[in-house]
């Protein structure tokens, strides 16, 4: 496995910056979000136009790359949280400051469409990224999952199990593997960029969310026609929210999943409370070493972040 690099764990009093890479944000969730952050003692920074929106985007590109290398090049900020998904964070993949990236890893966290980042900054440059709550949804409802957060964040030790007792297993097994992924949807987009995810030796996450079953089966089809699940370790998906079929389908989502996935004779999982989830949305780290028992159980055998230097 190729080595990763892992940034300073978060602590309290530290400053999260906000960035807004893809779709127009809500100001009054966003602000719900802040207020929580504050409250569970981290400083908050964010750029005055935040809150600006070109079509379906929070601005221009120029505005969403230079929001997120400024806070890259920040020596204050300590983690970068997005606000929300939505489409955009592709657009950005080129227009890194390759002397911003050269300071060193910063804690970079979002899902959905924030994905492209998350592998980006991992398949280029090797940072441990995070698939874990946003400002807007997430930290503005307090529907996420606070233990994963601080342990995965906060703590330089491995942060074992995380909350799996609401997985299935679909194809039973154990693995082990770093762990990768995100959002199905995202990870095709990039199939045939330069930030085509390297899938080898992974235990892969895979969610999204409002996919019909066909277009999920034309995703997974073509991940598999990619070789992308050529030395994959085990498949996780996510919960998968609004993709269920309609009751009169005569049949329902997991059994598709499996039917999809069972040739490939790995574990197969379902239904971790991670990314598109409306409650106990988990914190995990992209490109750390991880292990899934016998029951669907999800354990870090590796630290996701170092010790404060």
């Amino acid at each position: 496995m190729k080595e990763v690099l892992l940034a300073p764990a978060l602590k309290i009093g530290d400053t999260i910056g906000l960035i807004a890479p893809a779709g127009v944000i809500d100001e009054k969730k966003s602000m719900a979000g802040v207020a929580h952050l504050k409250h569970l003692g981290y400083k908050v920074k964010y750029s005055k136009d935040i809150f600006t929106s070109t079509r379906y985007t929070a601005g221009s590109i120029k505005r969403r790359a230079a929001e997120f290398n400024n806070m890259l090049l920040d020596k204050e900020v300590k983690a970068i949280f997005a606000v929300r998904g939505g489409y955009g964070s592709m657009q950005l993949l080129d227009k890194l400051d390759e002397s911003a990236i050269a300071l060193g890893p910063k804690i970079v966290m979002g899902y959905s469409d924030i994905t492209a980042l998350l592998i980006g900054l991992y398949q280029k440059y090797s940072w441990v990224t995070f698939h874990g709550p946003m400002v807007s949804k997430d930290f503005g409802s307090q529907s996420y999952e606070p233990r994963s957060f601080s342990k995965i964040l906060t703590k330089p030790l491995p942060a074992g199990p995380v909350d799996s007792r609401t997985t299935q297993v679909l194809v039973p097994g154990v693995a082990r593997g770093r762990l990768l992924g995100g959002c199905m949807s995202l990870i095709v987009s990039l199939l045939g960029t330069p930030w085509e995810l390297d899938t080898d030796g992974a235990i892969l996450f895979l969610e999204d969310i409002n996919e019909k079953p066909y277009r999920l089966d034309r995703m997974i089809t073509q991940l598999k026609l990619a070789g992308k699940f050529k030395n994959v370790k085990a498949i996780i998906f996510g919960e998968m929210t609004a993709c269920e079929p309609d009751l009169a389908a005569g049949y329902d989502l997991r059994e598709l999943l499996t039917d999809l996935t069972k040739d490939l004779n790995i574990p197969v999982i379902f239904g971790l409370h991670a990314g598109h989830s409306d409650t106990s949305n988990l914190t995990l780290a992209f490109g750390v070493e991880v292990s899934l028992n016998e029951r669907g159980i999800l354990s870090f055998n590796e630290p996701a972040v170092s010790l404060i230097i």
